[in-house]
């Protein structure tokens, strides 16, 4: 687990799949999402137990405050390569600050706790948004997979985005500096 000013990152449980899937279901969630369907209570179920049994892979909840308000996964986690992959989504899509917040936890656990050297990302070309989103913590595209992923026949890109160390070590305080649980 990862704390930090009332915020905190701890490791999601059987118990949280409820809330997990209503946040993952929520159409402003899935439409981001390369699945993008409505996820089924069976279906989540079987993503956790398959998901769980993988030592690459590490899902937690976000809280605040003892609250629970997102969700954040590492995947593909190399501790051969120092590197790993992460996505996260909010429970509480107009809370503001709160994507910053669960992202600023992130990078502490990504490079503190897994002391990774890269941490990766990917977003579908059309949410713009979330490119800048983090590219504004540092976050740099390393490539574009052009016609990448195919939704309901139409090809789109996927953007991939790192970032590194090093970028974390010199941004990191004013990164936490503007992080605001309020």
């Amino acid at each position: 687990m990862i704390e930090f000013n009332g915020d905190k990152l701890r490791e999601m449980t059987e118990d949280d799949l409820p809330q997990v899937l209503e946040w993952r279901n929520h159409p402003d969630v899935r439409k981001n999402m390369y699945t993008y369907h409505e996820i089924s209570p069976d279906e989540h179920q079987k993503w956790f137990e398959q998901v769980s049994k993988d030592p690459s892979v590490r899902l937690f909840v976000f809280e605040s405050n003892n609250t629970p308000l997102g969700f954040v996964s590492f995947t593909n986690i190399s501790q051969q390569h120092r590197r790993a992959d992460w996505a996260f989504y909010s429970g509480d899509l107009k809370k503001k600050g709160l994507g910053s917040r669960m992202e600023s936890l992130a990078l502490l656990y990504a490079f503190e706790e897994l002391k990774l050297n890269k941490l990766c990302c990917e977003v579908l070309s059309f949410n713009e948004p979330v490119v800048k989103f983090h590219q504004r913590f540092g976050f740099e595209i390393e490539g574009t997979l052009k016609a990448h992923y195919c939704r309901d026949s139409e090809l789109f890109d996927v953007i991939q985005l790192a970032l590194f160390k090093d970028n974390w070590a010199a941004t990191k305080e004013q990164i936490m500096s503007r992080v605001n649980n309020g």
